[in-house]
């Protein structure tokens, strides 16, 4: 399996909500902080489709709740959190 095979698997994993010590233990990750290496790369996609969203010009109709995301940060233990609570039900 090539790198860029296993990043989008690991990748794809975590956005599908595995959670994330299942996944460390399918890439055979010894320390969890490389498999939250993944999380941080997805993290930094979602501020930028957060960025694309707040720029288009339907967003300046609803801007309250762009603005609301803009001002908070989303750290990768809550996005985990939040999958674990949509698997859940």
């Amino acid at each position: 399996m090539t790198h860029s095979t296993r990043h989008t698997c690991i990748t794809r994993m975590l956005e599908a909500g595995v959670p994330v010590h299942e996944v460390k233990a399918f890439a055979g990750h010894k320390n969890l902080s490389t498999t939250e290496v993944y999380i941080t790369t997805n993290m930094k996609k979602m501020d930028n489709c957060r960025d694309a969203l707040s720029n288009h010009p339907a967003s300046k109709r609803n801007s309250s709740v762009v603005s609301i995301a803009a001002e908070e940060e989303v750290k990768p233990k809550q996005v985990l959190a939040f999958n674990k609570a949509k698997q859940k039900g």
